[in-house]
């Protein structure tokens, strides 16, 4: 392919993940402003495209999406625990991890909507369209691959 047509090509493809990011964060705003909740990472169960949009935090913001899979098992392990001083103490955990995890995500939208920076990783719906050549994209790729919702999506 002679170099112009890949200048192209390659052009086009990042103007539709420059597209597509920009949708899945005015995805998530939107669906912000519907609920009521002290619990960031709540907000991502029923949230319209959350597997795309978790996929980028997860293969492109390490820390959040760790703080975020820690909640969600800690949150289910919480739900068996039937000794109350047990409870109560991992319900405080639960709050410190919320707010860590608030703390971080805040971080990475105030860089986004700054326009610092564009939402970060990878998902299913927008591989095809970075560059293989990438410096990173064998690790974006890996990371994909090893992507899990951090909860149970049927509830």
């Amino acid at each position: 392919m002679p170099f112009f047509d890949r200048l192209k090509k390659k052009t086009r493809n990042e103007q539709k993940i420059k597209e597509h990011c920009n949708n899945l964060v005015l995805q998530y705003v939107q669906h912000v402003e519907t609920l009521r909740t002290d619990y960031l990472p709540d907000i991502f169960v029923h949230m319209p495209n959350n597997e795309s949009f978790l996929s980028h935090i997860a293969t492109g913001y390490e820390i959040a999406y760790s703080l975020l899979v820690d909640y969600h098992k800690l949150k289910r392990e919480i739900k068996t625990i039937s000794v109350e001083s047990v409870w109560k103490e991992k319900t405080k955990q639960l709050d410190k991890l919320n707010l860590e995890f608030k703390h971080e995500f805040d971080r990475i939208l105030l860089k986004i909507t700054r326009g610092h920076e564009e939402l970060q990783g990878i998902c299913q719906e927008c591989k095809d369209w970075h560059d293989k050549d990438e410096y990173n994209y064998n690790e974006l790729i890996s990371k994909l691959n090893q992507f899990k919702m951090p909860f149970d999506s049927t509830k």
